[in-house]
Parts: structure tokens; C-alpha cells; sequence
């Protein structure tokens, strides 16, 4: 089998990526970040590389820029916030898992997803406009994620707040909630509309 490196080409028309910005929320379309999805038994084969690796279906851990979302007991996506943080490559993940003996699989989503963030004040307030989910705190908090409908479109949302200056609770306090929508990249535009 032969490496490849397929062309970043957005299904998105540079119209609809355009970032939206109001004084109460901010929506950009970071489609091209790195989305892996791990499926199977992962057990704690990828612990040495991730020791906050999330062990609860819901849960997301923060590594570096990248977002590790435990979506199921089989089911691991790994999300990079931002163009410049890097995932490590799906094929290098297999032979890892390959390597401790796991019945599992890392497929590469970067080409076939469109990433967006919702942020600022009224991220939620917009978030429960095009979705039925509990977007209170005690329902989804934050460094969470949840798999739904949302504008009809089959969505993985995570939700991983900006935070504020100062320190620890306070910190998270004066923070904006901020929420990853994961969605096929056909639907992209659709979603920013």
C-alpha cells in the first residue's frame, strides 16, 4: 500500500467560511484540522501516549491543542483545535494499537469533516436554538461531548470553554462557553447558515 497525501480542497465556499462575529458570538469554520476517530478496545494501550486519556463515555481531555472526546467505551475521537496542532498520523496510531495487541482502528476524518467553533456569551443560547439537547451546565459541562442531531444534521459536539484570566474556578468562570460542531463535510455550509 502506497502513502498518500490527499489535497485539502473545503466543501464550504469561502462565502459561507467567512468568520462570523457579533459582540455576543463568534462562529469559524476550522474544516481541515485533524479529526481521528478510534474505534475498538483500546484498554490502556494508549495511556503511556495519553495518560489523561478520558475513560467515561461523555468525557473530553485536553491534550496540548487537540481535544481527546471519548464518545462510547469503543469509540475515541481526537479532535485538534486549531490549524497549527498537529495529530499524530492515523497509520502511526494503528501500529501502536497493532503493536499492544488491541482489537482496534484509527481512521484519518480531516478530509471528510467540517469543524466549526461557536464561542462567546450567547454560544449557548444559539447551540439551544438548533438543538434539543440540556445545554445547562449539570447536563453538558464543560469538556464534554455528545453525539445528537442538531440543525438536522448528524453532529458531534464538544463543548471545551474559553477561559478567563486569574486563576483556577475564577479562571473558568470568566470564560466564554465554546462548543466544536463536528459535521460530514457535505453539510458544512448547510450548518453555517
Amino acid at each position: 500500500m502506497t502513502a498518500s497525501a490527499p489535497v485539502f480542497r473545503t466543501a464550504i465556499p469561502a462565502a459561507a467560511v467567512a468568520p462570523v462575529e457579533s459582540p455576543r458570538v463568534t462562529l469559524r469554520d476550522l474544516s481541515g484540522v485533524g479529526v481521528i476517530l478510534i474505534q475498538g478496545d483500546v484498554g490502556t494501550a494508549l495511556a503511556t501516549r495519553w495518560p489523561a486519556l478520558p475513560h467515561a463515555p461523555g468525557q473530553v481531555s485536553e491534550v496540548g491543542d487537540a481535544l481527546l472526546c471519548r464518545l462510547t467505551p469503543s469509540e475515541l475521537y481526537f479532535l485538534s483545535t486549531s490549524p497549527s496542532a498537529p495529530l499524530p498520523p492515523a497509520d502511526e496510531l494503528n501500529a501502536e494499537l497493532s503493536g499492544a495487541g488491541c482489537f482496534a482502528h484509527a481512521t484519518d476524518y480531516r478530509h471528510g469533516s467540517a469543524v466549526l467553533r461557536l464561542s462567546g456569551p450567547d454560544a449557548v443560547g444559539t447551540m439551544r436554538k438548533i438543538c434539543g439537547l440540556d445545554f445547562s451546565d449539570s447536563a453538558f459541562p464543560n469538556l464534554a461531548v455528545r453525539q445528537t442531531s442538531a440543525a438536522k444534521i448528524k453532529t458531534l459536539i464538544v463543548r471545551s470553554d474559553e477561559r478567563g484570566e486569574g486563576e483556577g474556578a475564577e479562571r473558568e468562570r470568566r470564560g466564554d462557553q465554546r462548543y466544536y460542531l463536528v459535521v460530514n463535510r457535505p453539510f458544512g455550509e448547510y450548518t453555517t447558515r
